[in-house]
């Protein structure tokens, strides 16, 4: 008869969603929209996100056009 085997927390694999790297178990992550990132990861995305959205052209709809 097989034992069975409890999962703990630390059992679980997590992998980032940028780098596509496991995140250790004791190393420090960022949940984002359901997506666990490394806190370097997140940080590039976040810098990368805003220089994107400041060469976008911003565009204004005005009511009755």
């Amino acid at each position: 008869m097989k034992a069975k085997v409890k999962l703990l927390d630390t059992d679980v694999k997590v992998w980032c969603a940028s780098c596509c790297i496991r995140i250790a178990p004791n190393e420090e992550r960022t949940v984002f929209k359901g997506q666990m990132y490394h806190t370097s990861c997140y940080a590039k995305l976040l810098s990368a996100g805003s220089k994107r959205k400041n060469l976008e052209p911003r565009r204004r709809f005005a009511p009755g056009n």
